[in-house]
């Protein structure tokens, strides 16, 4: 996430703090990160070679839950997902009181369907100069 696990630049400290140290925990440097990611993350950077992962298939099984868990978590967002259109108005001066009242019959029956409408006035500013 942007960051290295042992921000030294001098080659030979960054060697001797990779024999000596184990990085550091990758939860308290990415807020909110899941417990399964932190878990395969400590565990595939040990420094000692019995901590490691033996097999792709053991580490494919640790991260097995996590690709579940953002993948249920893409299904209930997609059923929540919404789309924008954009409308411009151009209208006189003389039409706003009939724009104004289109358009609120206009918002009530949107409502009634549960879209969302917002409006923004730009005044004299348009077309642009």
């Amino acid at each position: 996430m942007g960051s290295r696990p042992y921000p030294e630049d001098d080659l030979n400290a960054l060697v001797d703090m990779r024999l000596k140290k184990d990085i550091p925990d990758p939860a308290a440097l990415v807020p909110g990160l899941p417990e399964a990611l932190r878990t395969f993350i400590l565990k595939a950077c040990q420094r000692k070679r019995e901590g490691w992962y033996q097999s792709i298939r053991e580490a494919l099984d640790d991260l097995q839950p996590l690709h579940d868990q953002i993948c249920r978590a893409k299904e209930r967002g997609s059923s929540e997902r919404r789309r924008i259109t954009t409308l411009c108005l151009l209208y006189q001066d003389e039409q706003q009181l009939a724009l104004n009242q289109l358009l609120e019959e206009l918002g009530n029956k949107l409502s009634e369907l549960g879209v969302r409408v917002k409006t923004a006035d730009f005044g004299d500013n348009w077309p642009p100069r």
